[in-house]
């Protein structure tokens, strides 16, 4: 039996961090560039111990779930990291990176084997998270805390009254999914019109702003390579000579605005996919629906007085029923992944967004700017920052200090 477990970053951001540590390293002169290049090739083996107690876990993992549900020792279970969109992303994003890192560090090099390393540079990183990206399951302690969510029987098992739980709860998730991609749909829309409507209306005032844009963008190279180099001075010198008149802030705004628009258009077309996949999970669940109908008939006549005809004819619609329920929820799950996606994209966009504002405020003054950044930043850990005051810990703290007092 297969079942998934949700995906955890800690590994290959572990992974990332300690390469960063060494890059750091480097660029303060502490380690020769033939270390460093030795370094990243040593941390192989080491986060391949840290696979060995990723798989003892699993192999608890696996103990742990099979005496909480009494299954057979027989009985074969295989755990498969679940990732989502946006966790795929994480990993490219991650492996874009250190090819973009690769490449700056070989510029001493003449192109042709700049290009042939970046790329073998690239193919051996993108192997070894990917490796990572497998192995990478949330610990046992959560899964317990969660009370095994992460890990569910298959749906073959469900009696008659545990389908009919089954099949409300597949409803309610379906109409909850449809809401939210609706949402998340009037809200692209909307601001990925409004953000469009703003790089138009700038190139309908001055087009010489286009002729900004070349400019700025080899600027956010130059603080990209700095950042590589870890040369933070040169960071601050760089911008603080920069001169960000009129017409270049207008040129940051178009860029800006062009990205957000981007952005929610994309959360826009996986609404396409979403519906695609909506379309068969409703046709599974009313297809249940009318099954667990006959089946509830069937189970008043066997109350009624059993036969052997009712009693086949109502495990035969109970199998029948388990196995769409079945179905329709690894649809689900597809629709869940989806909802993931939009929701990471349209935070993103929406962070650009107020970018956008924060941009065009920044025209009448520095302050005001900042301020709309700030405003946004503190609304969005607001429930965290709650989350944080509200805990125990922290108030029978504060108890024991005011008694003192």
């Amino acid at each position: 039996m297969k079942y998934k477990v949700p995906f955890s970053y800690r590994l290959i951001s572990t992974d990332f961090a300690m390469r960063t540590i060494a890059l750091w390293m480097y660029s303060i002169d502490v380690m020769h560039v033939w270390f460093f290049w030795l370094s990243q090739l040593l941390m192989i083996p080491l986060l391949s111990s840290v696979i060995m107690v990723q798989t003892n876990t699993k192999n608890k993992w696996i103990e742990h779930f099979r005496k909480k549900h009494n299954l057979p020792e027989n009985m074969k279970i295989h755990l498969d990291v679940e990732g989502s969109a946006f966790s795929a992303l994480f990993v490219v994003f991650i492996v874009g990176i250190g090819t973009f890192i690769a490449f700056s560090l070989l510029t001493p090099l003449n192109f042709v084997w700049q290009t042939i390393l970046t790329t073998l540079t690239f193919l051996l990183y993108g192997f070894y998270n990917i490796v990572l990206f497998l192995v990478s399951f949330s610990p046992l302690k959560s899964v317990t805390l969660e009370k095994d969510s992460a890990l569910t029987l298959p749906l073959d098992h469900l009696t008659v009254d545990g389908n009919d739980k089954e099949l409300v709860k597949q409803e309610i998730l379906l109409m909850n999914y449809s809401q939210k991609v609706d949402t998340y749909t009037i809200e692209s829309a909307l601001l990925g019109a409004l953000a469009f409507t703003c790089f138009l209306s700038i190139l309908q005032i001055d087009r010489s702003v286009i002729n900004n844009i070349p400019p700025i963008l080899n600027s956010l190279s130059i603080i990209a390579n700095n950042i590589i180099a870890f040369n933070f001075t040169a960071i601050i010198t760089f911008i603080s000579d920069l001169h960000l008149n009129f017409t270049t802030v207008m040129a940051l705004l178009a860029i800006e605005s062009l990205v957000c628009s981007l952005l929610y258009l994309l959360v826009i077309v996986a609404r396409i996919r979403f519906h695609d996949v909506l379309r068969y999970a409703e046709y599974e669940v009313r297809v249940a629906r009318e099954f667990n109908n006959k089946e509830e008939e069937y189970s008043l006549l066997a109350s009624q007085g059993s036969s052997d005809t009712v009693d086949t004819r109502i495990r035969t619609l109970n199998d029948e029923i388990n196995k769409i329920l079945t179905s329709s929820m690894a649809l689900i799950k597809q629709l869940g992944s989806i909802i993931n996606y939009m929701n990471r994209i349209r935070i993103i966009a929406l962070f650009i967004f107020v970018l956008i504002i924060s941009t065009a405020a920044s025209l009448i003054t520095y302050v005001m700017g900042i301020l709309f950044l700030s405003l946004y930043v503190l609304s969005v850990s607001y429930h965290k920052i709650d989350t944080w005051a509200k805990n125990k810990s922290l108030s029978s703290f504060s108890m024991k200090i005011f008694s003192k007092l």
